[in-house]
């Protein structure tokens, strides 16, 4: 059945910078994205709040740094999420490495680590986007840039279960993430759009892997998901911009190991793997104000039967108003969709969505 949406974001950024003493420097900022679905079945028109986000960041003798941002959408739209989607700290060591500590998010997957006011779509892939793993998780991460920053490295140690509270006891859990990147010639930025032009090539590659040992698991793709036991990730991706044109790619395995107790639901295995990725590109006509954007993705899982995977394809258009990302408005459309989408969002089916992206 083809699900023919009118998507209405309304989005809207206030920034206040305060200055406490000579070496603390603070900045208050507001969020508020709101959407309004007109279905094309017949069903009736939903009104969704996808951010409602009040935040603090700010930094103190120049090796401090803070971060505190409050999702209270998270809240209205399903109490399970957490409100809360980063408090953290971050110490700079000069000539070492950094260390942030915290509610933070993972150094796994460049889509997942791209901040969302910098992609041409509604929806991030199905790679990154708390399906296959927790975006978010307590734990301390490493950082290291090198080489006027050609070569960044992260190295964390999480609780497992994508939760701010620690868990403790029979839901204890573990996680470990790493990731490498090397940018060329140049450095590379976490950005999905080439609004610079850039006047030379560009790319970057990363690898990534993330190992899971834990009593509960949020992930929610190709259910039911593994509920306990281990799961092993492992992903490469890379991008490349030159003259507005901007290329990603990325692909990641998953291996789900459940304890013995649950092999099998049903007629289901819940021992498997599951292996994917996904194409994208985008274009900036400047003359135009102009953003043309394509993605293709696809999962599969083993042995799971051909209900359980999954495929979508969909191409967006965007009007820079203001000739930045503050003030957008976009034309999406999802032409092809396959499988099991296990995921509630629309944003994942086939379908037109138009909207409006405003920051002030």
């Amino acid at each position: 059945m083809v699900l023919l949406v009118l998507w209405m974001p309304l989005a809207g950024q206030a920034q206040r910078a305060l200055l406490v003493g000579k070496q603390h420097a603070a900045e208050f900022n507001t969020t508020l994205n709101a959407w309004a679905l007109i279905p094309g079945d017949g069903q009736a028109p939903l009104l969704q709040l996808r951010d409602l986000r009040l935040g603090i960041e700010g930094t103190r003798s120049g090796k401090w740094e803070y971060k505190f941002q409050l999702d209270a959408a998270n809240f209205f739209n399903d109490s399970l999420r957490n409100a809360v989607i980063d408090a953290h700290i971050t110490l700079d060591l000069p000539d070492q490495f950094d260390i942030i500590a915290g509610y933070q998010l993972l150094p796994f997957s460049r889509n997942s680590i791209i901040g969302f006011r910098h992609s041409p779509f509604y929806q991030r892939s199905l790679l990154s986007d708390n399906t296959l793993f927790s975006r978010r998780d307590l734990g301390i991460t490493l950082r290291k840039q090198a080489h006027f920053d050609h070569l960044a490295g992260y190295l964390g140690v999480y609780q497992g279960t994508g939760r701010i509270l620690p868990e403790l006891g029979r839901n204890a859990g573990i996680s470990v993430a790493a990731r490498g990147e090397f940018a060329f010639p140049v450095r590379f930025r976490h950005e999905e759009i080439d609004l610079r032009i850039s006047p030379m090539p560009r790319g970057v590659i990363g690898v990534n892997v993330l190992g899971s040992t834990h009593r509960r698991d949020s992930v929610r793709f190709l259910q039911p998901f593994m509920t306990r036991g281990a799961k092993w990730l492992a992903g490469i991706d890379a991008a490349f911009c030159y003259r507005g044109l901007s290329l990603q790619a990325e692909m990641l395995w998953a291996i789900v190991r459940p304890r013995p107790a649950q092999q099998t639901l049903g007629d289901i295995p819940l021992n498997y793997e599951t292996a994917g990725g996904y194409l994208s590109g985008n274009y900036y006509f400047k003359a135009l104000n102009s953003l043309l954007a394509f993605r293709y993705e696809r999962f599969a899982a083993m042995p799971l039967p051909e209900s359980r995977q999954a495929a979508s394809a969909r191409a967006a258009w965007n009007f820079l108003i203001s000739n930045d990302l503050k003030r957008m408005l976009r034309v999406e459309y999802c032409f092809y969709s396959q499988g099991g989408w296990s995921s509630p969002d629309p944003a994942l089916r086939r379908g037109l969505r138009a909207g409006l992206q405003v920051s002030l």
